[in-house]
């Protein structure tokens, strides 16, 4: 993923690069709001504290 958005900001992609990035971050975006929702229920059954 670093050395396709490496290549994305030198303008240095191909179409199949493109989709292969394109797919990383939203699996990537998934991972985090997953996560984010993951600490809300901790947060919610008293297994972590609140982050503010």
């Amino acid at each position: 993923m670093s050395d396709l958005l490496g290549r994305s900001r030198e303008g240095d992609l191909t179409e199949a690069d493109r989709l292969r990035l394109d797919e990383l971050m939203r699996d990537y975006r998934i991972g985090l709001l997953r996560k984010a929702q993951a600490m809300k229920v901790a947060v919610a059954r008293g297994l972590r504290p609140p982050l503010g």
